[in-house]
């Protein structure tokens, strides 16, 4: 299809406009998915060149074996309550024998890798 039509030796520019009016809601469309094909890929390459990940502190949770480990996690959450990951490490049983209270997280992510065990003790869970 031609966008020009030509009727003797001029253009009819009328059928122009509607040609492109009819055109008009497609080509917005195309146009929003370009921009967010175009966005979704400057994000990807961002965090796979690590440009977003240096703004993010990492803390491992410490274990103890045997012990409880709450202290040490309620200890660290005040550094660690924006722009972070707290990791519970694989291969490790961690002791959450306490409750945990979190402050206000922002742009957190918990990662469990780990195990996490709780009181077998009934009336300690129900006293929480």
């Amino acid at each position: 299809m031609s966008f020009f039509r030509s009727e003797g030796n001029s253009c009819n520019v009328k059928w122009l406009r509607d040609t492109l009016a009819a055109y008009n809601p497609v080509l917005r469309s195309l146009w929003f998915l370009l921009k967010m094909l175009l966005s979704t890929c400057v994000l990807f390459l961002a965090h796979a060149s690590g440009i977003m990940a240096s703004a993010t502190k990492k803390f491992v949770v410490p274990h103890a074996p045997g012990q409880d480990d709450t202290p040490g996690l309620t200890a660290a959450l005040a550094n660690f309550s924006s722009d972070s990951i707290i990791l519970f490490k694989c291969g490790v049983t961690y002791n959450i024998f306490t409750p945990i209270k979190f402050p206000v997280l922002t742009n957190v992510e918990v990662q469990v890798e780990g195990n996490l065990t709780y009181p077998t003790d009934i009336s300690t869970i129900q006293g929480v």
